[in-house]
């Protein structure tokens, strides 16, 4: 019987966006390597060459005012695979970033 008061009694969360206050800021830097010795090709099969891979991300916050904030997000990628020393494909990229507002 208590138990059944105590889940009768729990109320649905009040949340909303959590924006920084004006003239606050938040900022993240962060880095990703993948390393490897097979890839799959675009039909399955595996196919030696060695894979490297490396991501750099900055996020940030800024406050600006009365709750209203801008955010960004920057992600640098490089991905290289090399089949021989004359062979290899490389892909250097800003993909996926994102900037906007949030009340």
């Amino acid at each position: 019987m208590v138990v059944l008061f105590f889940f009768l009694q729990i109320q649905a969360a009040q949340a909303g966006p959590w924006s920084q206050a004006s003239g606050h800021f938040y900022v993240k830097a962060s880095q990703n390597f993948l390393f490897g010795r097979e890839s799959i090709g675009p039909t399955g099969q595996v196919s030696g060459g060695d894979f490297f891979g490396a991501s750099t991300q900055l996020y940030g916050e800024i406050g600006l005012f009365y709750g209203l904030q801008a955010h960004f997000f920057v992600p640098y990628s490089v991905f290289r695979v090399t089949r021989s020393p004359q062979e290899f494909y490389q892909l250097d990229s800003f993909v996926d970033a994102m900037a906007g507002l949030q009340w």
